[in-house]
C-alpha cells in the first residue's frame, strides 16, 4: 500500500486499519513527526507505552532485533509499537544486505505489533525512485504501507502559514508569508519555528508584518535557540550558558539574542504550565487534540499548548520538574529581565541591570538552578 501523508488528516494513516508496517520516508520532517505521533497515539494508549512502545536506532541495532522487538508480546496495549529511526542507513551499500534481509522477514511481523520505519531526508530525497531499494520497497507495500512525506511548495506553502498564524491567533498575508519563505527557505520545522518567534515577538499586535520578519528571522543557528531554551526547562546550567554563548557568538547584537531568546522562552514557560495544570486534571498528552470545551475555555488563546499538540508528550515530560511556584518566579525574573534589558536597572534591590548579556547569563543560572 502507498500513502501521502495528508497535514490534517492522519486518521487516513490507518483508514484500512492499522497496518503491521510503516515505512516514513521523503523530504518533510514535521510530516513525519506529526505520523508518528499520531500513529503512537492511535496504537498504544499512553498509560502502557513504558512497556508496549520501543524506539530503536538504526545505527544501534540489525533487521533482526527489529523482528525480534516486533515479536514480542504486549504487556498491557493490544498492539506494541517498534519505531525504528535512521532508515535512511539502509541505502547505504554496507546495509544493502541488512535491508534484504528485513524485506525476507517483514512478513512475519505479528498483527499484535506496529513497526514504523522512519528515514530522515538526505540531499536527493525528492529526486529519489526508490526508498531503499525496489524488492525492500515492495516487501513494505505487501506487509503494510510506505508514507510520503513531501514538501509544501508554492501557494500550498504559503496557504500552510497563513493556516498555522490563525491557528495562533494571528493573520499574515500570502504575501508576508511568502517573504517569511524566502527568508527561511520551504522547511515545515525551520518554519514552525520561525512562526513560534514571531507571534510570541507582535505581541498584541493582530498580524505579523514584513518588517516583523526582518527584524527577527535572521541567521541565528535555530536549532541553537531551541536548544537552548531546551537546556533551560532541563535546568542543565552548564549546556545552557554554554549554548548562550553560541548564540551571541553568531550575532553579536545582545537585543537581538534577548529578543528572540526571551521571547521563545516565555513561550516554552506557558506551554509548561498548562501541561501542568492539565496533568493536575487528569488530562493526558495524548489527550490535548481533544479537549472538552470546558477545557479549552480555560487554556489561553495564544501559545496554547493545542497548537502544538505534536509535542504534547515532550512538554508534560518536561512539567514534571516544574511546579506552578517555579513556574510563577520563571515568569517574573523573565519579565524583569525583559523589562531591564529595555530600560536599565540602576537599583540595587533589582537583580538585572544594564549589561544585556550578562543579564541573560543570571537569567539562565536563575531559572536552573531553581532559585
Amino acid at each position: 500500500m502507498e500513502l501521502t501523508f495528508k497535514p490534517g488528516k492522519p486518521q487516513e494513516l490507518w483508514s484500512t486499519g492499522l497496518q503491521r508496517l510503516y515505512m516514513l520516508w521523503g523530504a518533510e520532517e514535521r510530516w513525519k513527526d506529526i505520523a508518528i505521533g499520531a500513529l503512537s497515539d492511535r496504537a498504544v494508549p499512553e498509560e502502557w507505552r513504558d512497556f508496549d512502545y520501543e524506539v530503536l536506532h538504526l545505527a544501534e541495532c540489525d533487521a533482526n532485533a527489529i523482528i525480534r522487538a516486533a515479536g514480542q508480546v504486549p504487556f498491557g496495549a493490544e498492539r506494541r509499537m517498534v519505531l525504528v529511526k535512521g532508515a535512511e542507513k539502509w541505502r547505504e551499500r554496507g546495509a544493502s544486505s541488512d535491508a534484504d534481509t528485513f524485506a525476507e522477514k517483514a512478513a512475519a511481523i505479528p498483527a499484535t505489533a506496529c513497526v514504523v520505519l522512519v528515514a530522515s531526508a538526505l540531499e536527493d530525497e525528492a529526486r529519489r525512485k526508490t526508498i531503499i531499494s525496489p524488492k525492500f520497497d515492495a516487501a513494505i507495500k505487501k506487509v503494510g504501507a510506505t508514507v510520503a512525506c513531501g514538501q509544501l511548495q508554492g501557494e500550498a506553502l504559503t496557504s500552510w502559514i497563513v493556516d498555522e498564524c490563525r491557528l495562533a491567533g494571528k493573520a499574515i498575508s500570502p504575501e508576508t508569508a511568502a517573504v517569511l519563505v524566502e527568508t527561511a527557505g520551504s522547511s515545515l520545522i525551520r518554519l514552525g519555528h520561525e512562526l513560534q518567534k514571531l507571534t510570541a515577538f507582535v505581541g498584541e499586535r493582530p498580524s505579523v508584518t514584513a518588517q516583523d520578519i526582518q527584524n527577527l528571522v535572521s541567521d541565528l543557528p535555530e536549532d541553537t535557540l531551541f536548544q537552548t531554551v531546551d537546556a533551560v526547562m532541563r535546568g542543565d546550567t552548564d549546556n545552557a550558558l554554554l549554548l548562550l554563548s553560541e548564540l551571541h557568538r553568531h550575532d553579536p547584537r545582545p537585543q537581538a539574542v534577548a529578543g528572540k531568546f526571551l521571547a521563545i522562552l516565555s513561550r516554552q514557560v506557558k506551554l509548561v504550565w498548562q501541561a501542568r495544570w492539565l496533568s493536575e486534571q487528569r488530562v493526558s498528552s495524548s489527550n490535548v487534540r481533544n479537549l472538552s470545551p470546558q477545557i479549552l475555555e480555560l487554556l489561553p488563546t495564544e501559545a496554547c499548548i493545542t497548537q502544538v499538540a505534536f509535542k504534547a508528550g515532550a512538554i508534560f515530560n518536561m512539567a514534571k520538574n516544574w511546579g506552578f511556584t517555579r513556574l510563577t518566579k520563571a515568569q517574573e525574573l523573565l519579565l524583569q529581565c525583559d523589562m531591564a534589558n529595555k530600560a536599565g536597572a540602576d537599583n540595587d534591590d533589582v537583580v538585572f541591570g544594564q549589561d544585556v548579556v550578562r543579564n541573560l547569563q543570571l537569567l539562565v543560572i536563575l531559572l536552573t538552578t531553581n532559585a
